[in-house]
């Protein structure tokens, strides 16, 4: 059995076998204790029985147990207090009677009294005993043992009713001087007689010192003035005794010495600083702070740190900095200039490749707070923080597998521009972007602009006729513009790769366009701007970056294009009215097909009807079929190409220009197709 456990025990309620020994213990006529102050104890009651118990269950008796725990280790392990002055051996016994092999606790009890040693405990013949007047009994019955009956007594001296402590320095603080006063508190009248004090640090112990006693009972707060504080750890020790010497109490208090300095923290502007560093605080040298800065209110943002070390951040609102002699901190706070710009901007990035274009979306919060997504050859990153006073943010963006790049860009805080302009880096390859702000729906546009943006727009994406080895008939788009001004485009390439992407409509009327293709490795990307010619609504042009595909049938070898972009708002047909206007009699047209492995161009008369049906023209090309959908401006058909078999073509029509355009893939090559009046 190693330490012992207090067990459940109702103090006063003994077995019968204890209660005769209680009886002898408080009745014996040589009882030196002063019969009024004895009491029993649960918990002593509890460590008799379990030492009891232990001794039957081991078959030993002695008061050291095979692990080599005596009386006194077994009371205090309970949570009795015992006097400090009786050391901590855990064999030490100074509390402890036993007896075992009686039948009865008369018979116990009179051999416990022909022992001089118990006699001297159990009767306190000694003075040393005499004040041990807690009591507790315990008794054990095991017929397998080899005594059968085991008896424990076991006296102690009433727990303490004294305090003492330690309240300045408190432990764990931080102190500057090698002089130092210790106060504190002391209670317990009549029972402490003096009290000792000495510092133990890395130059050694001194040598106990008497404190004075506060005056009248010798409770209350003392203090004193103690020397010899070294840098490093130092531990104050304090002790109380009785009067006659022996040890009552003992506080501690560890505290470092550290070398404080000045530290000044001033703000320039609307703001504030952590809390406890504003103002001229000493500070420990060589110690890590943290300090935050942040503004009063909306009106005001963060600009940056003066006094820091050269290699801070100083426009990090947060710093931890180390310590040093002379430190003098200043927090600078400006005017918010994003209150007026706050906003989604979005637009592409110059690259020269697919891998190196892309697109940027940010949202910006009237505090200049960012987030938001960087779409980067293959790749897509959220990023987010906070912009500078001066409308720059610098990240670095991690891609697994792969090395960062570095995005910066800068946002005009003048509002003349309404644009963010910045630069992808990737080792050492730099890529320009520009990103414009989201028009909002209620800023009034100039004169000659598209005053309501939002509905629908059939778009031409012009073949680039100067790359021979790419396609050369018009891929098409349908973009859809949102009252929120939030873009959705739609189309075909014209070797029949669809495409998708979302956009915005800037305030400078621009609808930046990025479609990723083939996982990064192809993508279309560019500019258009809404325009109110009386050709067009909207123009620009696109980048079409196309990878080497060995296995494609159409135009597997890699190409960069530059194709201009045409096209006008699409408005629906009211019903009876036909979706396309050529203004010419009957509405007539001709639709053209060439290129695409035709040797000579089909041409193919025809009429669209009120009820939007298309009326072939004698002569009719053979297997000749065209459908429109007034819904949308698409139209699209089939023919039989003159080695190919039956092919399809599709497109949409310009209503402004009264025109249509579109594609057909042959054998091998893509071919034009084109609806004009």
């Amino acid at each position: 059995m190693g330490l012992f456990r207090p067990l459940s025990v109702d103090a006063g309620i003994f077995t019968p076998e204890e209660q005769g020994i209680v009886n002898a213990l408080l009745n014996d006529p040589g009882q030196k204790r002063n019969k009024g102050t004895m009491q029993a104890d649960a918990t002593l009651t509890a460590v008799a029985r379990a030492r009891a118990k232990d001794m039957a269950k081991r078959r030993f008796f002695g008061h050291v147990n095979p692990n080599g725990i005596g009386p006194n280790y077994a009371v205090r392990s309970a949570g009795y207090p015992l006097p400090l002055w009786w050391g901590d051996s855990r064999a030490e016994n100074n509390v402890e009677s036993i007896s075992a092999g009686y039948p009865t606790a008369t018979a116990a009890w009179s051999a416990l009294l022909a022992s001089p040693g118990h006699r001297k405990h159990l009767l306190a013949t000694d003075s040393f005993y005499q004040d041990q007047t807690n009591y507790g009994v315990g008794y054990y019955y095991d017929e397998s043992s080899p005594y059968w009956s085991y008896f424990v007594v076991i006296t102690a001296p009433p727990k303490a009713k004294t305090t003492l402590t330690i309240s300045s320095p408190v432990s764990g603080t931080k102190i500057g001087a090698s002089v130092v006063t210790v106060a504190g508190t002391v209670g317990g009248s009549g029972l402490v007689g003096w009290l000792d004090i000495r510092l133990e640090n890395a130059s050694g112990t001194t040598g106990w010192t008497r404190v004075s006693l506060p005056a009248g009972t010798g409770v209350g707060t003392w203090s004193t003035v103690l020397s010899g504080f070294v840098p490093g750890a130092n531990t104050v020790r304090l002790r109380s005794y009785t009067g006659v010497g022996n040890l009552l109490k003992e506080a501690t208090s560890s505290v470092q010495w550290v070398v404080l300095k000045p530290l000044t923290v001033a703000v320039d502007g609307d703001g504030d600083v952590t809390a406890g560093f504003l103002g001229t605080k000493n500070r420990e040298l060589g110690v890590n702070y943290t300090i935050s800065a942040k503004p009063n209110d909306n009106r005001t943002i963060f600009s940056h740190w003066t006094g820091l070390p050269p290699s801070a951040n100083a426009e990090s609102a947060r710093q931890t900095f180390t310590m040093t002699e002379g430190l003098s901190l200043v927090a600078h706070f400006v005017p918010n200039p994003y209150g007026t710009l706050s906003g989604v901007y979005q637009g592409v990035l110059g690259g020269l490749n697919a891998s190196t274009t892309g697109q940027l979306r940010v949202s910006v919060t009237p505090l200049g707070k960012f987030s938001g997504r960087l779409y980067y050859g293959a790749g897509s990153h959220a990023i987010s923080g906070t912009m500078n006073a001066s409308g720059r943010a610098d990240l670095q963006i991690k891609r697994a597998g792969q090395a960062e790049i570095g995005l910066s860009f800068s946002l005009d805080i003048t509002g003349t521009t309404q644009q963010v302009i910045g630069t992808v880096n990737e080792f050492g390859v730099i890529t320009p972007l520009r990103a414009e702000r989201r028009a909002e729906s209620s800023e009034a546009l100039d004169e000659g602009r598209l005053v309501n943006h939002s509905g629908q727009f059939t778009v031409r994406i012009t073949p680039d006729t100067t790359v021979a080895n790419a396609p050369h008939g018009s891929g098409y788009a349908i973009i859809r513009i949102a009252k929120s001004n939030n873009v959705t485009v739609s189309g075909t390439l014209a070797d029949g790769r669809a495409i998708s992407a979302s956009s915005i409509v800037s305030i400078n009327d621009t609808v930046p366009i990025y479609a990723r293709l083939f996982s990064g490795t192809g993508a279309v990307t560019g500019t258009t701007t809404l325009v109110n010619t009386t050709t067009a609504d909207i123009s620009g042009s696109v980048r079409w970056f196309k990878p080497e595909r060995l296995a494609d049938q159409y135009y597997p070898q890699a190409f960069t294009t530059q194709n201009p972009v045409i096209g006008s708002r699409y408005i629906r047909p009211v019903k009876g009215t036909a979706f396309i206007d050529f203004q010419t009699a009957q509405n007539r047209a001709r639709l053209l097909l060439s290129s695409g492995n035709i040797q000579t161009q089909i041409t193919q008369s025809l009429e669209v009807e009120s009820n939007n049906t298309v009326e072939l023209q004698t002569p009719t090309y053979t297997g000749m079929k065209i459908t429109v959908n007034a819904s949308t401006g698409l139209l699209s058909g089939c023919f039989l190409h003159p080695t190919a078999g039956v092919r399809k073509f599709s497109g949409v029509v310009s209503q402004k220009q009264r025109v249509g355009w579109g594609f057909f893939l042959g054998v091998d090559q893509g071919g034009s197709m084109l609806l004009q009046p």
